[in-house]
C-alpha cells in the first residue's frame, strides 16, 4: 500500500526490512513482522522547511508575548542574542517529564496481552522519519496496526501518545525564571509534531525561552552534528553556547564533540549547579 503524503513521499509497507520495526520487546515482537521500508522521493524543499520555521517563530513570539517581524531572518534575530550567553536544554526528561507506562497499558488492553516497555533509544529510532518531518505520524499508523495486532484511529492515537507526559519536572521552572534575566534559553528537542504542539498548548515552562530547535521542524534529530549546529547559527552569533544539557547521556556526547560545555541533566538543582560553575562568559 502506499500513501502519498504532501511532501509527496511514499511509504512501502513490507515484511522484509528490520531497521524501522516497531521497538519493543519480546511482547511486541508481531511489529517487527510487518517492518516499514520508508521511501523518499523527495524530502522537504528549502520553502518547505522556511515555512516550518517561519510558522515557529510566530509561535514562540505569541507564546512569550514578544514582537516577531516576520521579514526579519534567523540571522538577524540570533544578533539580539549576542549579549546574552545561551543556555540549551532539552525538553522530554528535562522540563516536562514523561511515563510509557498508560500508552503500553492501553495498548496491552487493546491486543489482549501485556507489552513490554521498549528501550529509549530504540523508540527515536523507530519514530525518526517522524520526528525529522520526513512523513507524518498518519503515515506510519497504520503499519503501527498491523504490527501490532490493533486498530486504532490516527486521531486516538494522537490522544495516546500525549498520555505519556506527566507534567512539568518540579523545580525546573524556577530554576529556569533565576537564571533567564542573564541567560537566552533554548529549547533543543527531538519530537514530533503531535507532541510539540500539545507540549506548547499544556506546559507553562516552554514560555519561558526565547528559542526553539525543534527536530521535526528542522528536518534532521539529535544526535546529528547538524541540529546542534543550528543551535549555534540561530542563536549564538556563530558562538558556542554557554551550557547545555540533556537527560540522555548520548545526546550529551554529542554536544561535547561539537566543543560544547554539556552535562547529562539529573535534577534542577544540579543543573543550576552547573550552570553557576561554568567559566564567564566572554
Amino acid at each position: 500500500m502506499v500513501v502519498e503524503s504532501q511532501i509527496e513521499q511514499k511509504i512501502i509497507c513490507t515484511k522484509t526490512h528490520r531497521d524501522n520495526q516497531f521497538p519493543c520487546q519480546k511482547d511486541m515482537q508481531g511489529l517487527g513482522d510487518t517492518q516499514n521500508q520508508i521511501v523518499l522521493n523527495q524530502g522537504p524543499t528549502r520553502t518547505d522547511r522556511k515555512n516550518a520555521a517561519m510558522s515557529h517563530l510566530v509561535t514562540s513570539s505569541l507564546l512569550t508575548n514578544t514582537f516577531w517581524n516576520p521579514t526579519e531572518s534567523s540571522q538577524a534575530m540570533s544578533l539580539r542574542t549576542a549579549d546574552k550567553p545561551v543556555i540549551v536544554v532539552d525538553v522530554g526528561g528535562v522540563l516536562v517529564g514523561f511515563d510509557l507506562k498508560p500508552l503500553l497499558a492501553t495498548l496491552s488492553k487493546k491486543r489482549g496481552e501485556e507489552l513490554t516497555a521498549p528501550s529509549l533509544a530504540s523508540l527515536d529510532k523507530f519514530f525518526l522519519p517522524v520526528q525529522t518531518g520526513k512523513i507524518s505520524l498518519d503515515d506510519l499508523v497504520p503499519a503501527i496496526n498491523a504490527s501490532l495486532g490493533v486498530s486504532i484511529a490516527p486521531d486516538e492515537w494522537r490522544d495516546l501518545l500525549c498520555s505519556i507526559f506527566t507534567g512539568e519536572v518540579p523545580g525546573m521552572k524556577e530554576m529556569l525564571r533565576e537564571l533567564k534575566n542573564d541567560f537566552f534559553l533554548v529549547a533543543l528537542t527531538n519530537t514530533i509534531e503531535t507532541h510539540w504542539a500539545f507540549l506548547l498548548k499544556t506546559y507553562e515552562i516552554l514560555k519561558l525561552f526565547d528559542g526553539y530547535i525543534v527536530s521535526c521542524e528542522e528536518g534532521v534529530a539529535k544526535p546529528d552534528p547538524a541540529i546542534y549546529q543550528r543551535v549555534v547559527d540561530r542563536y549564538c552569533d556563530g558562538r558556542l553556547p554557554y551550557f547545555h544539557t540533556d537527560d540522555t547521556p548520548e545526546y550529551v556526547e554529542a554536544a561535547r564533540r561539537m566543543g560544547w560545555r554539556s552535562e547529562v541533566f539529573r535534577s534542577p538543582l544540579q543543573f543550576k549547579n552547573e550552570v553557576l560553575r561554568s567559566p564567564p562568559a566572554k
